[in-house]
């Protein structure tokens, strides 16, 4: 499986466009998907310093060739997709992600790509249960797609017979 958040969020989707194979399950958590248009969206232009400057022809041609929105294909079977995002105000990607969860539904119809959205939780801020209840369904969904046992650990009484 795959997790990242933030610019992990950008890696791990990146990683499963780009090689869907390796992985069973994704899940890039408020990650900037459209490395391309970045700068049209909220706190984004302040961004070029780390993405660069995509009005300049050759990094526009760099940011597209990792840019995990212009690189989804038709006709690929993309790995499970959970994208966890809220009413983040860093970098406020949920327009990133529901046009990534599109380009992905239209090339892979078949394919499980789910968004979960909390407006109260976000980039570091959040409850602890709010984040906690994020984290549980991100551990569920690993289970589920990566076949993991979660029935919980064997419990052993002090004294029992292990024959």
């Amino acid at each position: 499986g795959l997790y990242g958040g933030s610019n992990g969020g950008w890696l791990a989707a990146a990683t499963a466009v780009l090689h869907p194979a390796i992985s069973g399950a994704v899940v890039p958590q408020c990650g900037v998907l459209d490395l391309v248009n970045f700068a049209g969206f909220g706190p984004g232009k302040n961004w070029k310093t780390e993405y660069g400057d995509a009005t300049d022809p050759r990094t526009r041609a760099a940011l597209r060739r990792i840019s995990p929105l212009h690189n989804v294909r038709a006709g690929v079977k993309y790995p499970p997709m959970l994208f966890p995002v809220g009413n983040d105000p860093r970098v406020l990607t949920p327009p990133h992600t529901y046009r990534m969860i599109e380009a992905l539904r239209r090339a892979d119809p078949d394919g499980i790509f789910l968004l979960r959205y909390d407006p109260a939780v976000g980039h570091g801020f959040g409850s602890r249960s709010r984040t906690r209840a994020e984290l549980t369904d991100t551990l569920a969904f690993f289970a589920k797609h990566l076949g993991l046992d979660i029935t919980g650990p064997k419990v052993q009484r002090p004294g029992a017979d292990l024959s």
